[in-house]
C-alpha cells in the first residue's frame, strides 16, 4: 500500500505507553543505537555517522543533508511533531528515509515520556520472541529541551485510513495479528512493578494519559507524592488520588499554578457539571481519604499493556501489521 502522511505518526505512536518494570532516566547526550538490532546493520555507513553526530532535532532539521520526503507534511499530534525526512547519504544514489519525532512543548509532556517511548521499543526489539513489530531506533535524546527520536520509516497506511477499503478476509487477517500481539503482551511478559521502561531496561515513573497538561508536570516535580514505579496496584491507585488532590490543592490554595489557571478552569467547566472547583476538590479529598482506609491490594505479576489501541495507532503494510503507539499520549503500562 502506498504510504500516507499519517503513517509518519508511527514514530510518535509506538510507545510511551508501555509501562513495565524498569530506574534511571537518561538525561545525558543523545545516544546512537545503530547496533541494537540486526536490521540496523544494513543502513549506509554515512547514515550511521550522521545519526551518531547529532544531538537535537534542530541540528537534524538544519542539516543540508536532510530534506522532507516529497508529498508529506509535518504531523502535529497531541504532544509531538513528526517529520518524515530523507537523508542524503551519497552511497546508493537514493536518499535514506527516516522519521523524526520531538515534543511540541517539553513542558506539556511527562518528563519521562521520550525516555519511556524509546525504552518500550527497545524492550520489544531485545525480546524478538515476543514478535511485536516496532521501528528501529537510529538515535535519540532524553535531555530536557533537546528530546527527540530518529527512527525507521515504515511504508504503510494507518489502519483507520484503509479499513473500509480492505476486503473482509484482509480485515480478519489484520484483526488476528493485532489480537495475537495483545495476547502475547498479556501471556508472555511479566513484571514486578507498574511503571515505565527506560532505554537501559530499568524502571522509571509511569507516563499516563494526562501527562503534564495544565501544570501537572510542575506538581509532579514538587515531590508531594509517589510518581512510580509502583510495586502494587494499591500504590498506583493511591498515586492517582494523590496526584489529583495535590494538583487541585496547588491550583486552588497554594498559588503555584497561576499560569495554568485558564486551562484549569476550562477543564473544570468541561467535566464538573454543577460542581464548583472547591466542591470538586472536597470530593476528591473525600474519595482519597476513603481509599487510604481501604485494605484493597493486588500482587504482581504485571504485564505489558497498550494504553491507546485504535486504528490510527496501527500501521498496515500489505498484510503485515506494525503497532505504532506501544505514543502520542504515551501510555503503555504493566
Amino acid at each position: 500500500m502506498k504510504a500516507s502522511s499519517s503513517v509518519s505518526s508511527l514514530a510518535e505512536k509506538i510507545s510511551s505507553k508501555l509501562a513495565f518494570t524498569v530506574e534511571a532516566i537518561d538525561d545525558g547526550p543523545s545516544k546512537s543505537l545503530l547496533s541494537v538490532t540486526g536490521s540496523l546493520a544494513n543502513i549506509p555507513q554515512s547514515a550511521s555517522r550522521f545519526f551518531a553526530s547529532v544531538s537535537s532535532p534542530a541540528e537534524i532539521l538544519s542539516s543540508k543533508l536532510v530534506s522532507r520526503v516529497e508529498g508529506t507534511e509535518v504531523i502535529e499530534g497531541g504532544y509531538n511533531f513528526v517529520h518524515v525526512l530523507n537523508l542524503e547519504t551519497g552511497e546508493s544514489g537514493r536518499p535514506f528515509p527516516f522519521v523524526l519525532r520531538f515534543p511540541i512543548d517539553p513542558d506539556s509532556i511527562s518528563r519521562w515520556q521520550t525516555c519511556t517511548t524509546v525504552g518500550c521499543m527497545l524492550y520489544c526489539q531485545r525480546h524478538p520472541d515476543l514478535n511485536i513489530p516496532t521501528p528501529a531506533i537510529y538515535t535519540y535524546s532524553c535531555k530536557y529541551g533537546s528530546e527527540f527520536i530518529a527512527m525507521e520509516y515504515i511504508d504503510g497506511d494507518s489502519l483507520s485510513d484503509v479499513w473500509l477499503d480492505l476486503p473482509e478476509e484482509e480485515q480478519k487477517d489484520v484483526l488476528t495479528q493485532v489480537a495475537e500481539i495483545m495476547r502475547t503482551m498479556r501471556t508472555k511478559t511479566s513484571f514486578k512493578s507498574i511503571g515505565g521502561i527506560s532505554p537501559d531496561g530499568t524502571s522509571c515513573p509511569l507516563v499516563d494519559g494526562i501527562d503534564a497538561a495544565g501544570g501537572r508536570g510542575i506538581v509532579d516535580r514538587l515531590g508531594l507524592y509517589n510518581i512510580g514505579p509502583y510495586e502494587s496496584v494499591r500504590e498506583y491507585v493511591q498515586s492517582v488520588f494523590d496526584r489529583q488532590f495535590h494538583y487541585m490543592d496547588q491550583m486552588l490554595h497554594k498559588g503555584t499554578l497561576s499560569a495554568h489557571e485558564a486551562e484549569f478552569k476550562k477543564e473544570m467547566s468541561d467535566y464538573l457539571n454543577n460542581l464548583t472547583p472547591e466542591e470538586a476538590f472536597e470530593r476528591v479529598k473525600s474519595k482519597r481519604d476513603a481509599f487510604m482506609a481501604h485494605p484493597y491490594d493486588c500482587e504482581y505479576p504485571f504485564v505489558l499493556r497498550h494504553g491507546d489501541l485504535h486504528g490510527r495507532n496501527v500501521v498496515v503494510r500489505y498484510i503485515l501489521v506494525s503497532l505504532r503507539s506501544l505514543s502520542d499520549h504515551n501510555q503503555y503500562s504493566t
